[in-house]
């Protein structure tokens, strides 16, 4: 979505957006969702300040059963400056696309139940194999620390 900066008039200019998820060009969001936008574009000396709030509802892949979960995000005070001298117009989507990566989850998970069951695959992660691997009982630092003595 591109606005030129001629169309934005001195009192600013509200527009409301829904962009399709695809258009974001995020590999981690999937499903045909939409972006949700309420920005206000007003004039800031040269340059151009972007104000508002951006909602998505989507689906990101679960790092514990890799199934497609849902997500919620919002950024209830999205702010932006564009430097008005380096174009004559304002391309909004590599903003929200900048914004969204900034609050996405780094490890999206499903919520699992009181049971410790997953709400997609019913795979329960409580109970461990005798197999599976576990995480150390101990420091792990310890024996660099035994090495370090030793070498003293």
């Amino acid at each position: 979505m591109i606005i030129p900066i001629s169309s934005i008039p001195e009192a600013g200019l509200s527009i409301e957006l829904t962009i399709p998820v695809h258009q974001l060009h995020i590999k981690e969001i999937g499903g045909n969702h939409n972006l949700h936008c309420k920005l206000h574009l007003t004039h800031q000396g040269e340059d151009i300040l972007l104000r508002g709030e951006i909602a998505l509802q989507a689906t990101i892949c679960c790092v514990r059963c890799l199934e497609q979960i849902p997500l919620h995000v919002s950024v209830p005070q999205f702010v932006h400056l564009v430097d008005k001298t380096t174009s004559d117009s304002v391309n909004l989507i590599p903003l929200l696309r900048e914004e969204i990566f900034l609050v996405l989850p780094l490890y999206a998970k499903c919520q699992l139940d009181n049971k410790g069951n997953c709400p997609y695959t019913g795979t329960n992660w409580q109970q461990l194999s005798e197999t599976a691997p576990r995480a150390p009982l101990h420091d792990p630092w310890s024996e660099l620390d035994k090495l370090k003595k030793a070498t003293n």
